[in-house]
């Protein structure tokens, strides 16, 4: 495409140079520059993409797009543009020929649940025999695909690129997580949206945004510009009406609006009752438009009911019958890192999760909490280089819900692992709890907390405590297989660490007998 093609209609730009070249390819990144292609020069929140100009121009870019002139190779054709970062996703978007247009197009956001409705809505969508594609935190995967995950959303121009690539392999439907980070700096401009699906709100990212109502903003923009802007002739919100923050996701969408409710609010158009959990599943009668059908899923709790019905609606927005929408939905049957089972013959319950926010956490053990017949035995710890506040808040959810907690390192990063701790640990004294040192004696009822800053070294503490009939909830690093330890990305899979703990233990008591 040539280079003024590729920017026909857009206002705010000047031309500088008479040379119209054709463009062989788009980049944000200098170093993913192509001979003959364009390199768009952003000014981003970690560095400034004009300082990378003579790079791009040594790897072949034949034209630029730059906020203003410095440093710009003589003889490059350029585009002048006011700001460029709103622009790299409608160009992206062009060049690669408008796929979002040719697919399906799902957003999720929300700050808990958008991986598991992914997951969900994948299997909703396969069960009717649609090829499906989706982007999110633990992968990007599509056809026979599967790209380990950078980020949950990926940057404007690898996002079109691979929504391309995913309309070019016969994929109909794209279902991907949108991020808030993604949202406030526009990383999914270009991209026409069908439906955007809203989980709810609560902390997290305030390391990115400066409040809450930073944060609650960015979210917005999802269905009040995003969605509200798609050319898409049936544009569809699903909102999770029990969040308090549902009613800002609307005043600037005027679209169809399907709110949906496990609470009972009035307000709901989409509704679930008659809800039963147990540790192998939940069940519930939906009802929506005066009918209702008979809902089991093996996800377990409440906030996996949350992200089914939200996966219903967006079924029944895209035309299937509600009895279709809930058999597809509810044959998601595992999602990596969400409260996923790790198997044993212990006798005991052990799950890893994601969960690495306040809200998050408190939920999942609340889930266990109500269904555990035993004592409830958190591991948990919380990120380095991120949000400080929430630490002593996940610290007295922990002592207030678990019976044990086992204070431990999650991915440090370049901070002190054991400041991260001592931030952790005044919100768990305020519940009561008094610390304790290993080893960790089955005969400990309830009330101790132990802080064990090697994450391994936790796990196993937290076997040695459980007695069959008891439930070990693992917290933070989900699907993760990686801990991040100063700028190192060390091999660590929580999952492959309570097996390698309950093997130990199964072993030493096997000698024992």
């Amino acid at each position: 495409m040539k280079l003024r093609k590729l920017f026909e209609g857009i206002e705010g730009i000047n031309f500088i140079g008479d040379a119209n070249p054709e463009i062989l390819g788009v980049a944000d990144d200098s170093r993913k520059v192509v001979a003959g292609g364009l390199f768009i020069a952003v000014s981003g929140n970690a560095a400034d993409g004009h300082r990378f100009i003579s790079q791009a121009v040594a790897a072949g870019a034949s034209a630029l797009l730059v906020d203003n002139t410095v440093d710009v190779a003589d003889g490059i054709p350029c585009v002048v543009a006011e700001c460029t970062r709103p622009l790299v996703g409608e160009i992206a978007s062009r060049f690669y020929g408008n796929p979002s247009r040719m697919l399906k197009v799902s957003g999720v956001t929300g700050t808990n649940g958008k991986t598991s409705t992914t997951y969900i809505a994948e299997a909703m969508l396969k069960s009717t025999g649609q090829s499906v594609g989706v982007i999110g935190t633990i992968n990007y995967r599509y056809a026979d695909k599967v790209i380990p995950a950078r980020v949950t959303t990926p940057g404007p121009v690898e996002l079109q690129e691979m929504l391309a690539e995913m309309e070019a392999s016969g994929v109909r439907h794209c279902v991907f997580e949108v991020s808030s980070h993604a949202l406030d700096q526009g990383r999914v401009t270009g991209i026409e949206f069908d439906c955007a699906i809203f989980t709810n709100l609560s902390r997290d990212h305030l390391d990115y945004h400066s409040n809450m109502d930073e944060y609650r903003k960015a979210k917005s923009l999802l269905f009040n510009h995003y969605l509200q802007n798609s050319p898409k002739s049936e544009r569809t919100a699903v909102i999770n009406m029990d969040s308090p923050d549902s009613a800002a996701m609307l005043p600037g969408f005027d679209g169809t609006v399907i709110r949906t409710s496990v609470d009972g609010n009035p307000q709901a158009d989409m509704l679930l009752s008659e809800i039963e959990y147990d540790l192998t599943g939940s069940s519930a009668l939906i009802s929506w438009r005066g009918r209702s059908h008979r809902i089991k899923t093996p996800l377990l709790g409440k906030h996996n009911l949350y992200n089914i019905l939200g996966v219903i609606a967006l079924g029944v927005s895209y035309g299937l019958s509600l009895d279709t929408a809930c058999h597809g939905a509810c044959a998601c049957a595992n999602i990596p890192g969400r409260l996923e089972r790790v198997a044993n013959d212990l006798g005991i319950h052990v799950f890893v999760d994601y969960s690495h926010t306040p809200d998050a956490l408190e939920k999942t053990l609340q889930v266990l909490a109500s269904l555990c017949k035993g004592r409830l035995i958190c591991v948990f710890g919380c990120g380095g280089d991120r949000d400080r506040g929430k630490r002593p808040i996940m610290g007295r959810i922990a002592g207030e819900i678990a019976h044990l907690a086992v204070v431990t390192s999650d991915n440090p990063r370049t901070e002190e692992p054991e400041s991260i701790l001592d931030m952790i640990e005044p919100g768990i004294k305020e519940t009561g709890m008094r610390r304790s040192e290993p080893p960790a004696s089955k005969t400990v009822e309830s009330g101790y907390y132990y802080r064990i800053q090697d994450r391994a070294a936790a796990i196993e503490c937290a076997v040695r405590l459980a007695r069959p009939g008891d439930a070990i909830l693992i917290a933070g690093k989900g699907h993760e297989d990686y801990q991040i330890v100063g700028t190192e990305k060390r091999h660590f899979d929580d999952r492959e660490e309570a097996a390698r703990a309950m093997a130990t233990v199964k072993g030493e008591e096997h000698g024992q007998a």
